[in-house]
């Protein structure tokens, strides 16, 4: 599929990037640096937000992310498991 037949999307409200980790952690750092990049160019209007979910190794996160279902403002930020 060429680039301008790609489905395009554009946020209505502001959109919020979910990590599984504290502030600091290893999920929270990298959402932190693609936030910055995202609003610097402007690629979320209005300017996208972080919210570090904790506990039980991400599935926390992924709890309040799947009560979210179907809603296009929620995303994740996650990493390969390692041991895998």
């Amino acid at each position: 599929m060429a680039n301008h037949d790609m489905p395009t999307w554009s946020p209505s409200q502001q959109t919020e990037l979910v990590a599984g980790t504290p502030p600091g952690g290893g999920q929270d750092r990298p959402a932190r640096i693609l936030i910055g990049i995202l609003n610097r160019q402007r690629r979320s209007t209005p300017p996208m937000k972080l919210t570090n979910i904790p506990g039980r190794g991400g599935g926390n996160g992924w709890d309040y992310l799947h009560a979210c279902a179907g809603d296009p403002h929620k995303l994740a930020i996650s990493s390969p498991d390692r041991d895998q």
